[in-house]
């Protein structure tokens, strides 16, 4: 069993995302990025600060991902939380996805994906700035699939791992 660390770190400037970086076993692998905390509402949330353990999954739609759980239970009041491949919050709807950087995707220009965003945001204390978001774009990973092959190597396909997800107050740096 390995110890899988994200110490979620919040943007100031944006609540289109928040991002931890991934440690394992103490060394730091890539970023994640999730949703910010909103009472862990479904759908719009990101799971609480906690431990957590992650069991390699089959997903209809994602494949192969990696499913968070608590003593073999799904979260209380969420479901099907996992840790999968993606671009930024837009495409992840309480889960988590992987990436190898930190960045700033642009503008996606698929109405789907602001409506998306808009929905989340409607949830947090401060919109979504969506004038803000076709100027500079999302914050976002990048080279996600790269990420989760990655994790997938380190972690493999059958054991159950524990997971970390804890704030840090700072800045993540770039990789």
């Amino acid at each position: 069993m390995k110890t899988l660390t994200s110490d979620i770190t919040y943007q100031p400037d944006t609540n289109d995302g928040v991002f931890g970086r991934l440690s394992i076993d103490g060394k730091d692998e890539m970023f994640l990025c999730g949703l910010p905390y909103r009472s862990n509402a479904l759908g719009t949330s990101r799971l609480p600060n906690g431990i957590y353990s992650l069991i390699p999954h089959n997903s209809p739609t994602h494949g192969f991902t990696y499913k968070v759980m608590v003593d073999a239970e799904e979260p209380e009041g969420r479901s099907d939380i996992l840790i999968h491949t993606g671009n930024h919050c837009g495409d992840i709807e309480g889960c988590m996805v992987t990436g190898m950087l930190m960045g700033c995707l642009p503008y996606p220009g698929k109405p789907s994906t602001i409506q998306r965003l808009m929905a989340q945001a409607c949830c947090d204390e401060r919109p979504l700035n969506i004038d803000s978001v076709k100027i500079k774009g999302l914050n976002s990973v990048q080279n996600s699939r790269v990420a989760f092959k990655k994790l997938r190597g380190l972690l493999g396909d059958t054991e159950t791992h524990k997971f970390i997800i804890a704030e840090d107050i700072g800045c993540p740096t770039h990789y």
